[in-house]
């Protein structure tokens, strides 16, 4: 129940270490006194991979996120750098309840020094599934700012800014994506098909014409920025975005 803890952990560790202390903590009746042990292992210096790994475990089994979120917090960048338990601190995000607490976390990983390719896209699919456009644009925003969007999550980026509600949120976004270095021809393609996805004329033919200013002028994607032009139905919106490209 938690009463003289102080001594008992004491006695558990001078016994046998990080791994009795990690051990008593199934034992533990409430997570009040949890955490009381989960503390004390923190401050173990010489804490091996392995019982951070087994800690890790019993983090996940707190009842409330803040509680998981205050620890997961704790660890470094060093530590974050072992790919166990790099999995194992984006497995305990993924299975809170409160986006805040998430968004608190993802923040933490990309508060380090620096971001894996195999982490971003872990961000962006937790972003992808966090309930308030503006979580998920901030995030994502951090994301091309840090200049983490190439390749590959270039395209997951677009898919998970397609499924937001706000065109405005969405707008912000790509503008953030055009100003990004070494965009390929098929990104800026992509770019130009989410242009004409926006529901607003004024909006398709602003944002075409911005990108129209910015992407390579070949034939293809000429091409797929008139296509793109014709889904505007309003003639001056239209005629702005077809002069744009002339």
């Amino acid at each position: 129940w938690g009463f003289d803890a102080d001594a008992r952990m004491d006695r558990l560790y001078r016994k046998g270490g990080s791994r009795a202390l990690l051990n008593e903590i199934d034992s533990m009746r409430t997570d009040p006194v949890k955490m009381i042990y989960i503390d004390r292992l923190f401050t173990i210096d010489s804490l091996s991979s392995e019982d951070l790994l087994v800690l890790m475990d019993k983090i996940s089994t707190l009842g409330a996120d803040m509680d998981k979120s205050r620890f997961l917090s704790r660890l470094s960048a060093t530590q974050l750098k072992d790919p166990q338990i790099d999995t194992a601190f984006f497995r305990v995000v993924e299975s809170m309840g409160a986006d805040m607490d998430k968004v608190n976390m993802m923040q933490h990983i990309l508060d380090q020094d620096s971001v894996s390719g195999e982490n971003v896209f872990r961000i962006l699919n937790i972003g992808g599934k966090l309930g308030n456009d503006m979580d998920k644009s901030n995030l994502f925003g951090q994301l091309i700012d840090k200049g983490l969007i190439s390749g590959a999550g270039f395209d997951t980026l677009l898919v998970f800014t397609d499924r937001m509600g706000a065109d405005m949120d969405k707008i912000n976004l790509y503008r953030k994506l055009m100003d990004g270095k070494s965009i390929t021809e098929s990104q800026w393609a992509s770019l130009i098909n989410q242009a004409a996805k926006l529901g607003s004329d004024m909006d398709k033919s602003t944002l075409l014409t911005e990108i129209v200013q910015k992407m390579p002028r070949t034939e293809m994607l000429k091409s797929l920025y008139l296509t793109a032009a014709k889904s505007i139905g309003n003639d001056s919106d239209y005629g702005k975005a077809v002069r744009a490209v002339e």
